[in-house]
């Protein structure tokens, strides 16, 4: 368990990044995972720090804007939950010292991308 500053370090050591949800497919796949396992809340790579209620991917800058919410969330400006966990109701926002599992998200290269030294 971290809390979300370090997690992009344990996720960069690894060869990847605090998971950043892209489209729906990818946050059914992650709450499919989270129902299976019984597990309730994991840290991913978003956080409304720099510009309160505009939630931003930690790695790629981009907005989180293609997320399915939890009913309630994310809560009302101000009230210091500036990080997201998925879960199995969807996504919260969470103050983000708070020790929680997450979710890495490791690129996997396509074939064209590999490159062969002989």
């Amino acid at each position: 368990m971290q809390d979300l500053m370090h997690i992009g370090e344990f996720c960069h050591l690894i060869g990847g990044y605090a998971a950043e949800i892209d489209n729906v497919g990818e946050q059914m796949l992650l709450t499919n995972f989270l129902q299976m396992t019984g597990n309730y809340g994991y840290y991913i790579g978003a956080n409304d720090m720099p510009n309160e209620g505009y939630f931003v991917q930690l790695y790629s800058r981009k907005p989180a804007s293609n997320v399915q919410w939890a009913p309630g969330h994310p809560n009302l400006p101000g009230e210091n939950e500036d990080c997201v966990q998925a879960t199995q109701a969807g996504l919260i926002n969470v103050e983000c010292g708070q020790l929680s599992k997450y979710v890495c998200e490791i690129p996997v290269l396509e074939e064209e991308e590999i490159a062969f030294n002989f």
